[in-house]
């Protein structure tokens, strides 16, 4: 009985300290990577504003492209990426924002955002591509998100580098 009852009472003392732990992390995490393309901008932006050349640079070819909506481009045309739905929810001269919907059950969103900015120190264009994912409470939930900047950052760099190629493809 005694072993019973200090192992519940181990188990609630670690699962207060692991959530304290978990509420001191940040409930929104943002992973930013950025590259400059030799090009100018009004080359690349048909590749980020245009939903249906995201498959030439947003992810690699084993991932299966489908297009939701009639519209390619604006304000709600929408893609599904392996199975994700994402839809553009802000589109201006420079800068294209996308919801990500990662578990349409529990109405689990991420928001992602591709900037084009002019570089100042060469004659092309900086590409910044941030995804940002707000979090609940969970612990466990908080402290998996710290992973995102070793998962996503490699695929924001490479996204980045299949851009600049299909840019330069395109050219």
């Amino acid at each position: 009985m005694r072993f019973i009852r200090l192992a519940v009472v181990s188990f609630v003392i670690f699962f207060v300290l692991l959530t304290v732990i978990g509420l001191l992390f940040p409930p929104v995490v943002t992973v930013v990577r950025r590259g400059v393309i030799q090009a100018p901008k009004e080359k690349i932006y048909p590749f980020i504003a245009d939903t249906k050349n995201w498959h030439k640079w947003l992810a690699d070819s084993t991932v299966v492209f489908a297009q939701l909506t009639p519209a390619t481009t604006g304000k709600d045309a929408a893609v599904s990426i392996g199975g994700k739905r994402v839809q553009i929810i802000a589109v201006t001269h420079d800068y294209v924002e996308a919801e990500w919907e990662l578990n349409k059950k529990e109405n689990r969103i991420q928001t992602s955002g591709f900037y084009l900015l002019p570089d100042k120190e060469t004659s092309g264009t900086v590409v910044q591509l941030h995804f940002t994912q707000k979090l609940k409470w969970y612990p466990w939930e908080r402290i998996a998100a710290r992973l995102n900047e070793r998962v996503l950052g490699p695929v924001l760099d490479n996204n980045i580098l299949q851009l600049d190629e299909a840019v330069k493809a395109a050219n």
